[in-house]
């Protein structure tokens, strides 16, 4: 992952780790996003998804870094307890903050 962090030429790039806070990657990156909902929410969306019960569900979360952890380690948060179109304006939102920071902290190039 560090190599082709390396080789990648984009304003940003977005690394997508499940488990991020459980397998102690945070300093691969310089901001941590996280997408959160409410559990409620998690476990009605993995239900209508995968075939498990709540019970299985519910090992798999507790085996998880807590939502409090996962709060408290990002530097910003999209809350995805909405609608697919607030999910999509959120999505836009931090692309244009991750746009600007980036031609912000823009090394020159000699």
């Amino acid at each position: 992952m560090e190599a082709w962090l390396k080789s990648q030429t984009a304003e940003y790039v977005v690394l997508v780790i499940p488990l991020l806070f459980e397998t102690g990657q945070q300093t691969l990156a310089d901001r941590i996003l996280l997408v959160d909902c409410y559990e409620s929410i998690q476990i009605d969306r993995v239900l209508q998804r995968d075939k498990l019960s709540r019970k299985q569900i519910q090992q798999i979360i507790a085996s998880q870094a807590n939502r409090q952890t996962r709060l408290q380690g990002a530097n910003d948060i999209i809350e995805n307890n909405s609608t697919y179109a607030n999910l999509i304006k959120a999505t836009n939102d931090i692309h244009e903050k991750y746009l600007k920071l980036a031609i912000e902290n823009r090394k020159p190039t000699s």
